[in-house]
């Protein structure tokens, strides 16, 4: 059954993939951001970069970056003074090449990072059709008080190929799979996540892909249900799903990923293979503002289809913690 193109207001725009001129209240933070992660799980390589640029705060960017290729893994955090080229974003530690911005299979970017102790040289290109998520399901983000805390928000499936090298050792050429989200708008991160959030990304044995969404904005109550926001893609468009079921064990690991789609048809799969998992530092803490940050886990799985095709599938498990927690605590004084 064939599936019709997604509206033009679900659509990114080329420009989304730049920078964008702020708007809303000038005393909240502006923020462009972007999330990159590519995979190969049979050789155990992953790369996630969080990218964060502020036209109002200094220093203008944020990077964060976890690299892993077989039992080894690195991470670094880089504040500085961002690249200042219209086409390339980012700073010394990792910046994005914008080559052509189509949001669709023609989409090109390159991730390069040079790391204290490692270098990659990726080349990004588009996996079916990206989506504005704030705009295919409308209310998904909080909407504030005017502009000020709007928050635009595309999302895509990848696919990579390129170089990873530990540094002074041989480079390894590398391929797989990969996801990305690009966001702008006015927003303070301690406020936008009341609870915890759960992602997932599958890349299907027949070509087509899908992103799940479970999260609650911090504007919606907590007796209203869950939202839950998925969208599938593959070379004749783009639907949503009605329905599913998306089960974890009790240590974060997917076993179980349904999806009912618009058009009747059905996505079933489970748990074939456990890859790895990895913890990237998403967000800042700011103790002089809030003592509250994220803890952000991402694994790297093996599914398996109900006519037993194998597909990789990428979760990503949020939650808010308390990083100063004696903050507004008291010592409980013992009996006497």
């Amino acid at each position: 059954m064939g599936i019709s193109f997604p509206r033009a207001a679900w659509l990114p725009r080329p420009e989304d993939e730049f920078l964008h001129e702020p708007t809303g209240d000038p005393a909240m933070a502006w923020k462009e951001t972007s999330h990159f992660n590519v995979f190969d799980l049979d050789e155990q390589f992953a790369i996630s970069v969080h990218m964060t640029l502020s036209a109002n705060r200094t220093p203008n960017s944020r990077i964060a970056v976890v690299a892993r290729l077989g039992g080894r893994e690195t991470g670094h955090v880089r504040r500085e003074t961002a690249i200042d080229h219209d086409s390339t974003l980012g700073n010394s530690l990792v910046r994005v090449e914008i080559l052509n911005s189509t949001w669709d299979d023609d989409h090109h970017l390159r991730l390069v990072g040079d790391l204290p102790d490692a270098e990659f040289d990726i080349t990004l290109r588009g996996h079916r059709r990206g989506v504005l998520w704030d705009t295919m399901f409308p209310g998904f983000y909080q909407a504030g008080r005017g502009d000020s805390h709007t928050y635009g928000h595309a999302e895509q499936s990848l696919r990579f190929e390129g170089t990873f090298a530990w540094r002074g050792e041989a480079k390894r050429t590398l391929s797989g799979v990969g996801w990305r989200d690009r966001g702008w708008g006015r927003r303070a991160s301690a406020t936008s996540f009341p609870e915890p959030w759960d992602f997932a990304v599958g890349w299907l044995p027949d070509g087509a892909t899908f992103t799940m969404c479970a999260f609650r904005q911090i504007e919606l109550p907590l007796d209203v249900p869950l939202p839950i926001g998925v969208w599938y893609s593959d070379r004749s468009g783009t639907v949503a799903a009605v329905g599913g079921r998306f089960e974890k064990d009790s240590a974060g690991w997917p076993t179980t990923v349904d999806l009912t789609l618009e058009d009747g048809r059905q996505v079933e799969s489970k748990l074939q293979r456990r890859g790895f998992t990895i913890a990237p530092p998403w967000h800042d803490v700011d103790h002089e503002r809030s003592s509250v940050s994220f803890l952000m886990r991402e694994y790297f799985n093996e599914f398996i289809d109900a006519e037993g095709n194998t597909f990789p599938l990428y979760t990503i498990y949020g939650a808010p913690h308390l990083t100063d927690v004696t903050a507004a605590a008291r010592f409980v004084a013992a009996s006497a």
